[in-house]
């Protein structure tokens, strides 16, 4: 029950004064908070900003400087098909790369699934604007008004005289000046366009298929050596001490030592390697982290949901409310796990700029750039980084973190160095998607529909990330919610009464973005819920939800019809041996997903296997439709790891993984038939394909497996023994 005795809680306070996290930069700025550190921009680009992204090329290509990063998503791909649409050109007439610092003005991080979103029509502006630059430049040659000029892709007409792009940029690659008018209208969803909207191959694709360098981990520069850390051997360790006398003379071409830390440079990986065995170090720790410790901070026992934080939905829950539901669910640490390792190459010039080089694959250059220049006393415009491909991040590769180690590692050996992470890195050094505990409670009407809704979680930091914040600034950030925990947490169904809130806790554990944030554990906490109502009121789980909707999100609803068709769903039992479940979701307010899941299981053992995933998916005007049903398949196989093997503790003070043996994710034999209706309602803003259909996909696989046993899940990953 909910305490309505008036209370001036730290959560009213706040609401009352409001404070936000602009004041606590504005705290952590006065004397003896010690150094504030590099913090990424969140700002969208101006028109003037874009104008550098786009360069016509003297040999008659177009040059795209794309402001965002690459990382198999597609969005290269898809930015390139809005352009070609703009200009006029085909899409092969278009040669992009990724962010690179040195050639456009700083831009926000790609994360949150906001490239389509958020830069479908900046870059759309941006192809109107440089076609009628373009027509400005050729329409004095021509002896004519640019109104008068016709295009074919090559060449500018006006009767029988022309002139080609090559001609119009044949001294030096054309640029639009900064002072141009971007211009408002554009053919983007209001034409009939030519590229956007049919399927187009993956950027790159014929170097990826046949390993052309495109990854940080294929630069190859002169003299170039191979660096790394050493590492301690349990979280929280410090150095103590280093001994380099077991090491042959002239192993190692310097070495690096400095608060903590140390690092090594050979000539060679197979010299690195050696040296990083033969090496002796000795630590010191100070603070023993422990599993136990995690999940005592993150315990709701003797909790109200009135005594969090910070509150999402504010809703008063009347006293003596009958409970139909009382559930708590444990959501344990999840790591990215990509494959490709962190990797990066430095460089440092002694003369000229910039001063400092690297080449990395990132989701932020610009805060890689900014963290570097902060860290070596350098203007910003003296460090460059160039964006690398990305062999997946999914939030891991949004911080400095290898870039920093090959620049201290570069700048020591006074030559260009490379650093590899390795697996263990990966596990032990990075940061992982947070732990998080969840209390549902609810009532129904007598109807079937919802009367009360609580819901209390405490989870680790999210955006306030201990990765890139000293714990005096993290501390700081209590004052106000971690919006990446709280992501997803407001559920798209109507009560009377709706209260939800949380607490973001400081956990011994790296702990930051991963896929989708806190959306997709909090969905699966709400959409397990939602399931347990349906049973308690009688109810077929997709009705339940679309009544539960009481004529809210109607996309919602729509995908929830969709996906009941595609499925050909009429009910949670196909046979004695074949369950399915539902769920559903909102992704940022912007894009919509239903799913349905059918798994085959024992009914001895409980073991079962995802069968096959029936996926309803609207984000809008598609661009690309097949990179967005790989965006899709590529989040329901993440849900079936969040639902059946992703997970991690701490142990002996380390993370419980070195190797992905140690870990498990899904492999191909894991994946089953996926079918996907795209949902494209007429005139909708592209939202982006995203993440949202992760926030289903493990609750759907849930869900399927209390329809088959009836136990509810409490706990991921999913261990049948503990159900039965």
């Amino acid at each position: 029950m909910t305490n309505n005795t008036p209370d001036y809680s730290r959560r009213q306070f706040l609401k009352n004064t409001g404070w936000t996290f602009a004041g606590i930069t504005v705290v952590a700025s006065l004397p003896g908070c010690g150094l504030i550190p590099a913090l990424p921009s969140r700002d969208m680009p101006t028109g003037e900003d874009s104008l550098s992204w786009l360069q016509l090329q003297p040999d008659g290509q177009f040059y795209f400087c794309s402001p965002r990063q690459e990382m198999g998503q597609g969005i290269l791909a898809s930015l390139k098909l809005i352009l070609a649409d703009e200009l006029g050109v085909e899409p092969h007439q278009i040669t992009t790369i990724g962010p690179d610092t040195g050639k456009i003005t700083p831009v926000k991080s790609t994360v949150g699934s906001e490239s389509i979103k958020d830069f479908a029509h900046p870059v759309a502006r941006l192809g109107a604007t440089m076609i009628k630059t373009l027509k400005q430049h050729a329409a004095p040659i021509l002896q004519t008004d640019d109104r008068t000029l016709e295009f074919d892709g090559h060449l500018f007409h006006f009767g029988a005289r022309t002139v080609s792009l090559s001609e119009l940029a044949a001294t030096s690659p054309l640029l639009m000046d900064r002072n141009t008018a971007l211009v408002e209208e554009t053919h983007f969803l209001t034409g009939t366009p030519r590229h956007v909207g049919k399927p187009s191959a993956t950027e790159n694709i014929r170097s990826i298929v046949t390993g052309e360098p495109l990854y940080a981990g294929d630069i190859r520069l002169p003299d170039m050596a191979y660096g790394a850390m050493l590492r301690p051997p349990t979280l929280n360790a410090k150095l103590k001490s280093v001994d380099m006398a077991p090491l042959p003379a002239g192993a190692v071409l310097a070495s690096w030592q400095e608060n903590g830390q140390a690092g090594l440079v050979a000539a060679t990986p197979a010299l690195l390697f050696q040296a990083l065995e033969l090496v002796e170090t000795s630590w010191v720790t100070s603070d023993i982290a422990t599993q136990v410790e995690i999940d005592q901070a993150l315990s709701l026992r003797g909790i109200e949901t009135g005594d969090l934080e910070h509150s999402i939905l504010d809703g008063v829950i009347p006293q003596q409310t009958a409970w139909d539901i009382d559930h708590t669910i444990s959501i344990p640490f999840a790591a990215h796990a990509s494959i490709e390792p962190r990797v990066a190459v430095a460089r440092w010039n002694s003369k000229g700029t910039p001063r400092l080089e690297v080449w990395t694959g990132t989701q932020d250059a610009f805060f890689v750039r900014a963290t570097l220049a902060q860290e070596f006393g350098l203007p910003e415009d003296d460090v460059a980084v160039y964006s690398q491909r990305i062999g997946g991040a999914f939030g891991g590769k949004t911080l400095c973190t290898v870039e920093r180690e090959a620049a201290v590692l570069a700048k020591s050996a006074d030559r260009p160095v490379k650093v590899h992470w390795t697996r263990p890195d990966e596990f032990q050094m990075a940061h992982h998607r947070p732990p998080s505990m969840h209390r549902v409670r609810a009532s129904l009407n007598p109807d079937g529909t919802i009367e009360s809704w609580d819901h209390g979680f405490k989870s680790g930091h999210v955006i306030f990330t201990s990765a890139a914040m000293p714990q005096w600034m993290q501390s700081l950030t209590s004052f106000a919610p971690d919006p990446g925990a709280a992501r997803g947490a407001t559920p798209p169904y109507k009560g009377s009464h709706m209260q939800v809130a949380f607490s973001d806790m400081r956990l011994p554990v790296l702990t930051g973005p991963w896929r989708g944030l806190g959306a997709a554990p909090n969905c699966f906490a709400i959409e397990t819920s939602i399931d347990l109502l349906a049973k308690k009121a009688g109810k077929d789980p997709i009705a339940f939800r679309t009544a539960n909707l009481k004529g809210s999100h109607p996309r919602l609803a729509h995908c929830l019809t969709e996906v009941a068709r595609l499925s050909n769903w009429a009910g949670s039992s196909k046979s004695a041996t074949r369950y399915r479940g539902a769920a559903c979701g909102i992704y940022k307010e912007v894009t919509y997903v239903a799913v349905v899941a059918d798994i085959d299981i024992d009914p001895e053992t409980q073991s079962f296997q995802v069968a096959k995933l029936y996926c309803a998916h609207d984000c809008g005007t598609i661009i690309n439709p097949d990179q967005v049903r790989a965006q899709i398949e590529g989040n329901l196989v993440w849900g079936i790891g969040m639902a059946t093997q992703e997970s991690f503790h701490l142990q002996d003070s380390r993370i419980s993984a070195d190797y992905l043996g140690d870990y498990e994710i899904p492999t191909i034999g894991d994946v089953p038939d996926i079918a996907i209706k795209l949902v494209t309602p007429e005139g909708a803003a592209p939202a982006g394909a995203g993440e949202a259909a992760i926030t289903a996909a493990a609750a759907a696989i849930s869900n399927a497996f209390f329809a088959a046993t009836g136990q509810p899940v409490t706990k991921l990953p999913i261990e049948p023994d503990s159900h039965s």
